[in-house]
């Protein structure tokens, strides 16, 4: 498997198009990307948190938070469209899904999720949903909750593997 550590060369802090790809991968090849903190690795320890609460990472230009890892580039499977964001992790699978009200990123997300396991894990939509309403090993992740400007909510609905009937 494909792996890219932390380093100053893969990590960028604006969202842009013209950054080269750090990472190509085939199809049904996994990979996996170390992340930092939104306060680029400042949170080492639970007494950062108190001393960073100046934000002093905020007056660098261009500001040194909220960093992200790639872009990666992957060819898209033929006459297959994958409508969000799924991480197919070792021990679960999780459907992303960005919204308002948090409400709505929750209902977007739970439903995908039980979408992609009738299409991918062989369940039918009566199991989907008991795997999604009585499980417990489903879980609500909600990954961004700010509310700044017209910002979205994250949330991710996550399943462990270990329920799943086909994985």
């Amino acid at each position: 498997m494909k792996r890219v550590e932390r380093s100053p060369e893969v990590l960028k802090y604006t969202i842009d198009s013209q950054h080269a790809p750090i990472l190509e991968v085939e199809l049904g090849e996994s990979f996996a990307l170390a992340t930092e903190d939104a306060c680029s690795g400042s949170y080492r320890t639970l007494g950062d948190a108190a001393r960073l609460l100046d934000a002093w990472y905020l007056n660098y230009s261009p500001p040194k938070a909220n960093p992200v890892t790639g872009p990666v580039y992957c060819e898209a499977i033929k006459g297959k469209q994958v409508p969000f964001v799924r991480l197919d992790k070792d021990m679960s699978i999780i459907s992303l899904a960005c919204a308002r009200p948090l409400e709505e990123a929750v209902w977007r997300a739970s439903i995908q999720l039980m979408r992609w396991l009738t299409e991918d894990y062989g369940c039918s939509q009566r199991q989907a949903y008991l795997l999604v309403g009585i499980n417990p090993d489903f879980h609500i992740n909600v990954y961004q909750m700010a509310l700044m400007a017209k910002l979205q909510y994250t949330v991710g609905a996550e399943i462990l593997k270990r329920s799943l009937p086909n994985a």
